[in-house]
């Protein structure tokens, strides 16, 4: 789960019931569901308004010390419900909070046979990226799914095992995967599968490592510069990172 899914699951947290929440995905749950609320005095504001809220009436009278429209406890935690509604609603706007499925690929997970139980196929990955040949023709998709069953179950040598549980980085993890060979028939039992992880798993999460790298260019190449070359400015560029 990613930090905004926790951010919004937080703050439904404040206002809903806990067993509906926990029992919802995360981008399923109706942040304006009247029906999940806890009771008013239930809602939870945070210790420090808590502690305000205990000598709320010598905030009252006339020293008109507390706005209009929220005279009492109550008023003031349902004023901190609509805010928190508000609140949900912009991320949920905002954020998109549809599991990553792409974490069914790295090596901690991909040796689970838990995982395996509850995504026996990669048909969801195959949904999530039709623009890639690999999700396109049934063939190639079907033998890696049959790959992808198989990675928890199989008799690894241990040696192999050994170096795919210390692996550092999914790279490695499939490089590793993908050289493997079956001593008996001597082929690459996770050739299709390999390659597919590679390709998923080189999406990046969005374009802001390309950007600040064009920002970068153009800070070097600037006008009484434009004579460098490509190496030179590769050069530049690498030694900065």
């Amino acid at each position: 789960m990613n930090v905004m899914s926790q951010l919004y699951r937080y703050l439904i947290l404040m206002y809903m019931k806990k067993q509906h929440v926990r029992e919802m995905k995360v981008e399923d749950i109706d942040p304006e569901n009247e029906s999940e609320f806890v009771e008013t005095e239930d809602i939870y504001i945070g210790e420090s308004a808590e502690g305000y809220l205990k000598f709320w009436p010598l905030f009252e009278g006339p020293s008109k010390l507390v706005s209009e429209g929220s005279t009492n406890p109550d008023n003031f935690r349902l004023m901190c419900r609509r805010f928190l509604i508000k609140a949900c609603l912009r991320l949920k706007n905002m954020c998109d909070f549809t599991p990553d499925m792409r974490m069914l690929l790295p090596p901690n997970n991909a040796l689970k046979t838990t995982v395996h139980q509850q995504h026996p196929t990669l048909n969801c990955l195959f949904t999530a990226y039709p623009q890639f040949e690999s999700c396109k023709i049934p063939s190639v998709m079907e033998s890696i799914n049959e790959e992808w069953m198989e990675p928890a179950q199989y008799e690894l040598p241990e040696i192999m095992k050994d170096k795919l549980l210390k692996s550092e980085g999914s790279d490695e993890f499939w490089n590793l995967l993908r050289s493997l060979r079956d001593p008996v028939s001597d082929q690459l039992p996770f050739k299709n599968l390999s390659k597919f992880g590679h390709t998923i798993l080189a999406i990046p999460n969005s374009n802001a490592s390309p950007e600040r790298l064009f920002s970068e260019l153009k800070d070097e190449r600037t006008f009484k510069r434009l004579r460098l070359s490509f190496e030179s400015t590769r050069a530049v560029l690498l030694s900065s990172q």
